[in-house]
């Protein structure tokens, strides 16, 4: 009986998914430690940790991803966290950007700004501004693009104040 060789490498990539694959060369990028699990969807999670911010991928079936991105800035009393959600379709073009800030100060959300942007050039910019704040306004970069008078302003019941300024396709 003849018997023939086979090498690992083309056994992995004919058994291997797509999306497999794709979480492959991203996991080969990345510098610290990563975590992966595959989900029963057949989807594939990756979280990369560091010190300074963690990054979550999400590599679905059709290889299609989500990204999230955050980053950590602290400050005595008052902290920043920043977070970032990239969409892609499955040839790998963004699809939407959205972009999400933090304030904490002495452990309470003073403010939340969250900046979406499509691919067709609309974007939005909302802020929220807590009732009865300890803070100036404003204290996320994000909320720092604002143009009061060009957003629209709401108070809340709770004193919360919402800022939307709305930019549509261009």
């Amino acid at each position: 009986m003849k018997t023939k060789k086979v090498n690992f490498f083309t056994i992995c990539r004919n058994t291997l998914t797509k999306n497999g694959r794709l979480a492959n060369l991203e996991i080969a990028e990345m510098q610290s430690p990563v975590y992966q699990k595959r989900l029963r969807n057949g989807d594939i999670a990756l979280l990369n940790e560091d010190k300074s911010g963690d990054t979550f991928m999400l590599i679905k079936k059709d290889c299609s991803m989500d990204m999230k991105k955050s980053q950590k800035a602290e400050n005595g009393y008052s902290k920043l966290l920043s977070f970032a959600k990239e969409y892609y379709d499955k040839s790998s073009q963004k699809l939407k950007e959205v972009k999400k800030e933090v304030f904490y100060y002495n452990h309470r959300i003073e403010e939340i700004a969250r900046k979406t942007r499509n691919v067709d050039g609309s974007s939005e910019l909302k802020i929220v501004s807590a009732g009865d704040r300890k803070t100036l306004f404003h204290q996320t970069r994000l909320a720092g693009s604002l143009h009061p008078a060009m957003a629209e302003r709401t108070i809340m019941k709770s004193g919360d104040v919402v800022y939307i300024e709305r930019y549509p396709q261009i």
